[in-house]
């Protein structure tokens, strides 16, 4: 949450959903991030596009992750994550 940073300007943002895979290293560094799905409302296709993206800087930006226990890396090598901004304070 401290490293996104909201598209500018005044869009609502409440129903915009962004699932993103994501690969890390043994050492919890994030070595991959893609978009694999976007759920966005009906003509917000740009907002969308713009948090998709934001989205995918901020998990950029939160490498490496800490703290991941290196015995059970099998568990945590690759995962999805769903990216809701509705509970960031905008």
């Amino acid at each position: 949450e401290k490293n996104w940073r909201p598209p500018v300007g005044n869009q609502n943002l409440k129903d915009v959903r962004v699932m993103l895979h994501m690969t890390l290293e043994t050492d919890g560094t994030i070595s991959n991030v893609t978009v694999i799905k976007i759920i966005c409302p009906p003509n917000s296709d740009a907002t969308c596009k713009l948090t998709a993206e934001s989205a995918v800087r901020a998990v950029r930006q939160a490498s490496p992750i800490e703290n991941l226990p290196v015995d059970r890396y099998d568990v945590w090598k690759e995962f999805n994550l769903l990216f809701d901004p509705s509970f960031m304070d905008q």
